[in-house]
């Protein structure tokens, strides 16, 4: 972005031939040329708030998001196992052998 941002000031110098940074900004907002990164943004925000007011959009949303829950939902919960579980299960393994 920069680089396309930089050939954008550097036809401003050619053009009309000044020579300082605060020229060509100056120039630039005269002329309504922002920022290269300042119109992809508000293009970006303008993009999105007509997307959020899309009806068919939000109920899109709500459906995906419904089902990932769902799927969520429906998942078993593993358990993982304690170390006392496991130092448990030693032990009880250690007596076992011992009593043979």
């Amino acid at each position: 972005m920069r680089i396309l941002d930089n050939c954008v000031s550097r036809a401003l110098y050619k053009i009309f031939g000044v020579f300082d940074n605060e020229s060509v900004l100056r120039m630039r907002h005269c002329l309504g040329l922002p920022s290269l990164m300042n119109m992809i943004e508000n293009r970006r925000c303008n993009f999105m708030d007509r997307l959020l007011d899309d009806r068919s959009f939000t109920v899109m949303c709500n459906y995906i998001t419904l089902h990932l829950i769902l799927i969520q939902a429906a998942r078993p919960i593993k358990h993982k196992q304690s170390n006392t579980h496991k130092t448990l299960k030693l032990q009880l393994q250690l007596q076992t052998s011992s009593n043979v």
